[in-house]
Parts: C-alpha cells; sequence; structure tokens
C-alpha cells in the first residue's frame, strides 16, 4: 500500500536518533524521493507535536486509524 502525504503513520521500528519509538504515531508531511522516504510529524498520546523526523519508508506503515 502507497503512503501519501498527510496520511496517519506508525512507526514500525525505533528512529537512529533515539528520539521516537516503535509504536510512536504520526502524519506525513512530504513524501520523498517518490515515497522512498518521508518527512514525518510525530505526536504524543494527548496531540502535541513532539517532532518532524526526516525517515525510510520502511520506518513506518499506514495507521489503522
Amino acid at each position: 500500500m502507497e503512503i501519501k502525504a498527510f496520511e496517519e503513520i506508525v512507526l514500525t521500528k525505533d528512529l537512529p536518533s533515539g528520539s521516537f519509538l516503535k509504536g510512536t504515531t504520526g502524519v506525513v508531511a512530504d513524501v520523498l524521493l517518490e515515497g522512498k522516504g518521508f518527512a514525518i510529524e510525530l505526536f504524543a498520546a494527548n496531540g502535541q507535536t513532539l517532532g518532524i523526523e526526516i525517515v525510510e519508508a520502511s520506518s513506518v506503515a499506514a495507521s489503522s486509524h
């Protein structure tokens, strides 16, 4: 399934920076390199923005929400 801009995602693994862990949810802000990567905005459970990261496509999956 192709992930598109503004789609809800979930991290499938911990990010190398250590800032965000598997299971963190967010939204795709931009699709990079024809879907090989994404700029994602990540959120806390209360909806507060925690940060923005650039990740490889293998690090995210479409959210079930």
